[in-house]
């Protein structure tokens, strides 16, 4: 069976392991970190964390990064998470919003609230306006399409 996650991941250059411990949860076959122009020449770094941890691991996830964003421009990073999610309709996203700036979290959760998205939290489906689900190790929004 192919897997169909992908990962959208803001980061804000800080922290490499629960992104890193994310995907070695989730194993999404794609990881597309979204990042600000100062965290750009953070992401060799990221990758290499990601790769390290899924050594011996059956899934290899594929790291895909756009351009840098303003990680104080909204609409910005509302419109950049938009085009990531469109280009890969048929994936399941989990969009991490732990290393984002706050700023950063806000342009994400208000994409996945404009394509009227469901939040998945342990198999079951809650509307969007519930909030985020909360794990130990990251703050995750898992959307599919209803």
């Amino acid at each position: 069976m192919e897997n169909k996650r992908a990962l959208l991941t803001l980061f804000g250059g800080r922290a490499f392991l629960p992104i890193a411990l994310l995907v070695l949860h989730e194993k999404p076959a794609l990881v597309v970190p979204i990042s600000s122009e100062q965290s750009q020449r953070h992401l060799p770094q990221l990758q290499q964390a990601i790769r390290k941890f899924q050594t011996g691991s059956e899934i290899q996830s594929r790291f895909e990064a756009p351009k840098h964003i303003d990680a104080f421009e909204v609409q910005e990073i509302q419109d950049l998470c938009e085009k990531v999610i469109a280009q890969y309709p048929d994936m399941e996203w989990i969009v991490d919003i732990t290393s984002g700036t706050s700023l950063m979290s806000l342009g994400a959760y208000r994409n996945v609230a404009k394509r009227k998205l469901h939040l998945s939290n342990a198999g079951t489906s809650t509307p969007l306006a519930l909030g985020l689900s909360h794990s130990l190790v990251s703050h995750k929004m898992i959307v599919s399409s209803i």
